[in-house]
């Protein structure tokens, strides 16, 4: 693609804000905690497909929660 010169793309940029993304962010942060490459918390476990095996993980403390959070360790059962 040749553009005129000095002309520029357009961008969007998007912010996702609120509880859901800052406990996401915390339970990410914690892979290296528990030495997994991924974390899920129970919601995004209640919505993966059949593919995968739920393993349980032992329930963390998180900064943005007052209780600890339930996490799962999913694997994908013909891979892992």
């Amino acid at each position: 693609m040749q553009r005129a010169k000095g002309s520029s793309e357009r961008r969007l940029e998007f912010t996702a804000i609120g509880d859901t993304v800052n406990l996401a962010s915390r339970i990410e942060s914690l892979t290296k905690t528990v030495g997994e490459r991924r974390l899920v918390s129970r919601t995004t476990r209640d919505r993966l497909g059949g593919d995968f095996v739920r393993v349980e993980a032992s329930p963390v403390s998180v900064k943005v929660k007052s209780e600890p959070v339930a996490t799962f360790i999913p694997k994908l059962s013909s891979i892992d």
